[in-house]
């Protein structure tokens, strides 16, 4: 289940959590079976508040994204897919873990600042959806490099982006600031001077 989304609602899962629901299970059974499909596959279904339903997001034949979450639950589908296919005996499904959590720290910090700023989710309410014990992705304490290049990474990446909103932003201050000295036509020049910033207004937070 995805706690969390970044962007929120339209993004890709930031925060999961094993759970158990079988109406998900019995409506992806239903999908999978009409459309004879054979093999792994992953169902994604959103509660519909309007009417207490479940709808249908999107249906995948491949492993899940937080398919280190399944495995960590009790369900090994690489195994299971690999002895399949070379005719090893399936290994044993009978457990399944509620609880566990995995976490994408730069995501779902980006989450959360935007659902704070629409008064979605306060700083105590996210610190206390943190207070569990969360696997992070790629990150073993056996070979924790793999975890950490990916994460520097994703780091140079949002830091390269504020650099260029920030870039932004002080190049149309530079142009509004050019406009302001100029002594031609002042009077329509100020009248333009206030609609840009407006829409710098109101356009910078969203950048």
């Amino acid at each position: 289940r995805i706690i969390r989304r970044s962007p929120p609602i339209l993004g890709g899962g930031c925060y999961h959590v094993t759970d158990w629901i079988p109406e998900v299970k019995d409506l992806a059974l239903q999908l999978f079976r009409a459309v004879g499909l054979r093999g792994l596959a992953n169902a994604e279904f959103k509660w519909d508040e309007r009417d207490g339903r479940l709808k249908l997001i999107e249906c995948n034949a491949r492993f899940t994204e937080a398919n280190c979450l399944v495995m960590a639950s009790g369900f090994d589908l690489p195994l299971l897919v690999y002895n399949r296919i070379v005719g090893r005996p399936l290994p044993p499904m009978m457990t399944y873990r509620k609880g566990l959590r995995l976490w994408y720290p730069l995501e779902d910090l980006q989450a959360f600042r935007r659902l704070r700023r629409q008064g979605a989710l306060t700083l105590r309410g996210w610190l206390a959806s943190l207070a569990h014990r969360k696997r992070l992705p790629y990150f073993r304490w056996s070979d924790p490099l793999p975890s950490l290049v990916v994460e520097s990474r994703r780091l140079m990446q949002a830091v390269k982006g504020r650099l260029r909103r920030l870039g932004r932003l002080l190049s149309g201050g530079r142009q509004l600031f050019s406009e302001n000295r100029s002594p031609l036509n002042c009077g329509v020049r100020a009248t333009s001077q206030r609609e840009n910033q407006a829409i710098v207004g109101t356009t910078a937070p969203i950048n």
